[in-house]
């Protein structure tokens, strides 16, 4: 049975006192018959001191994630402007009632904060639709699990938000 160098794993002659390969002193030693290294293919010589591993390159990402984080981002962005936007309209109609109850003339105010309110609401309600448009391909490429399907939700739930913001500022 032959020797191997501790240094570099190549096989050492019978009675060799230094190894050819890389200079190192020889030791005699025989590798474990019965015990293979971990992570073992095959290679008699992998896993030793000084024996070059084989390197392997592993794509990273998945396909459809930036699509399934992209849905998610901008389905909670949305949300929580479409939150922030509702409460301004509810503080603002208490406004616009209070200065129509001291007897002054709203007029020109009155459309302006209407078309205000309506700006804003279009701004989270493109990115509920761009949520949900997100989370289409995501799935579509195999990436279904709990980003998706949040970004999803909250764009639905975004543009039922929107729906009502909608009604609510009809009414004012």
């Amino acid at each position: 049975m032959a020797n191997f160098c501790t240094v570099c794993g190549k096989p050492l002659g019978e009675n060799a006192t230094f190894c050819t390969n890389c200079g190192a002193a020889a030791q005699q030693q025989t590798p474990p018959a019965q015990s293979a290294p971990p992570n073992y293919t095959g290679n008699p010589y992998q896993g030793y001191p000084g024996y070059p591993q084989q390197v392997v390159y592993v794509k990273a990402g998945t396909p459809g994630r930036g699509f399934g984080i992209s849905s998610l981002v901008l389905g909670i962005i949305g949300l929580i402007y479409g939150v922030a936007m509702f409460m301004s309209m509810v503080i603002a109609k208490d406004m616009m009632d209070f200065v129509g109850a001291s007897g002054s003339h709203l007029g020109a105010m009155e459309t302006d904060v209407k078309l205000g309110m309506c700006m804003g609401i279009m701004v989270y309600a493109v990115m509920s639709i761009l949520a949900i448009c997100f989370a289409i391909p995501a799935k579509k490429r195999g990436y279904c699990n709990g980003v998706q399907k949040s970004g999803m939700v909250t764009g639905v739930i975004g543009l039922a938000l929107y729906l009502i913001s909608i009604c609510y500022v009809l009414t004012l």
